[in-house]
């Protein structure tokens, strides 16, 4: 048995502030790394924690560590088409998968992806359409825009899927926008709303006499604290709903704090409140005070950091993690320059410390409560926010105790129930439901 000694080190967590005034890095994940492909069409994060990247080679899901990839090359069970557009979770915890040929089911319990023709209630031939995007409501429904129109799929309490058509297009809906029950919906270059009458049906009607006609074409919507943003192949735009008043930002080579580009990809909102603004020419970051933006793009700017490729083509924010998806240089991921660590050790004074220093095996799971396998001293659990431990120890004569104290290995199914691997006593699990009595399997 090969035992490894390792020292728990854990960052102390910064609470974020403007993003360039804080220590930040920025590091790659390309296909040198295991992506497979550099051009990153959106990057999505489910409920088990996992990311999802949409290339144009496939899907890839990344754990942290390592890629898995769903692609056509794949034998038994491939995507049918390799060039993915967006992935969003359902209610029930399963994907669907948005590609230029189709849309796709994958089942997380067994891991088969199957044509959305194939299991839709209505015949709506959504395998010979290009979607373009999926996006859940408010209310757990999946509305799909493609390139004839816009489809919503309702997932009933008997896990049946109903789709119908609620918008019909002869051009390609490209954003859509959920707000106070109001749908938004974007296609060519107008902004338009979508309304539902008593039976269930939905009408096509103005969203505003200036949304109706922008010079380029409308490629995001974002809304923020009673503002629609509008990003367009020619410009961004803030729209007031309340007074109608639409205000315009372009780029100007001329004005060094102006946009880097006027053809806007993505809009997100970091942990801290900025507004985030993808385009082809790098990051943009929105000052709301001077109303200007400051600039991540290939020329390293004066906080050290830059892109390893300019034409931005989605936005990911996760906790205080930025993913930055690119045409030609994958993701592009600007996080937080923890250079400040903390030791946590076994302290002979204080029980409720680790209960011993060599660890074999670290988890945490999606409630952020951190689990610690450790040599001869058993199981550690770490709730959320605080800085002690309880532990779990294998007791002579309780069946229902860890089975032994060296844990090597931990990890959790998609029941939620935890699985702990041991040196010498097999494997045990603790079934969710069971977590806070510690009763082990």
């Amino acid at each position: 048995m090969k035992q490894r000694t390792l020292y728990l080190a854990i960052a102390l967590c910064f609470q974020l502030i403007p993003l360039l005034a804080s220590p930040y890095k920025m590091s790659y994940l390309t296909a040198d790394n295991g992506l497979s492909r550099n051009l990153v069409e959106h990057i999505y994060k489910d409920s088990r924690g996992f990311m999802w990247i949409a290339t144009s080679k496939g899907l890839d899901r990344y754990d942290g560590y390592e890629f898995i990839h769903f692609r056509i090359r794949n034998t038994g069970n491939p995507l049918q088409i390799d060039n993915v557009h967006c992935v969003e979770e359902d209610k029930n915890g399963n994907l669907w998968i948005g590609t230029e040929n189709g849309l796709y089911f994958l089942n997380l319990q067994n891991a088969e992806i199957t044509p959305a023709d194939e299991i839709l209630d209505a015949k709506l031939h959504l395998g010979s359409h290009n979607i373009s995007l999926i996006n859940k409501d408010n209310q757990g429904d999946l509305w799909i825009g493609h390139d004839a129109g816009l489809v919503k799929l309702h997932i009933t309490s008997d896990n049946k899927i109903k789709a119908r058509e609620v918008f019909h297009s002869t051009y390609n809906i490209t954003a859509l926008l959920h707000n106070n029950g109001n749908v938004f919906v974007a296609g060519n270059n107008e902004v338009f709303r979508l309304i539902q009458d008593s039976y269930g049906m939905y009408t096509k009607v103005s969203a505003g006499e200036k949304l109706k006609q922008f010079q380029g074409s409308v490629n995001v919507l974002f809304y923020e604290n009673g503002l629609v943003w509008i990003g367009t192949s020619f410009g961004l735009y803030r729209y007031e709903p309340a007074t109608e008043v639409l205000a315009s930002y372009l780029a100007n080579p001329l004005q060094k704090n102006a946009l880097s580009s006027s053809y806007i990809t993505d809009i997100k909102k970091d942990q801290s409140g900025q507004l985030l603004v993808g385009t082809l020419i790098g990051l943009n970051i929105y000052d709301y005070r001077t109303e200007t933006f400051k600039h991540i793009t290939t020329e390293t700017n004066p906080d050290g950091l830059s892109l390893n490729n300019n034409f931005v083509s989605c936005v990911f924010v996760d906790d205080d993690a930025v993913w930055i998806g690119t045409e030609k240089g994958g993701i592009n991921l600007l996080t937080p320059d923890l250079n400040i660590f903390t030791n946590i050790s076994h302290g002979a004074e204080n029980p409720a410390s680790l209960s011993k220093n060599p660890v074999n095996s670290i988890y945490e799971d999606n409630a952020g409560d951190l689990w610690v396998g450790t040599v001869e001293g058993g199981l550690n659990m770490r709730k959320k926010g605080t800085t002690t431990f309880t532990h779990y120890l294998s007791q002579l004569g309780n069946p229902k105790s860890l089975s032994h104290n060296s844990v090597s290995s931990i990890c959790r199914d998609y029941r939620g129930d935890y699985w702990f691997g041991t040196w010498g006593k097999g494997i045990n699990r603790l079934k969710n439901k069971d977590k806070q009595q510690g009763i082990f399997q």
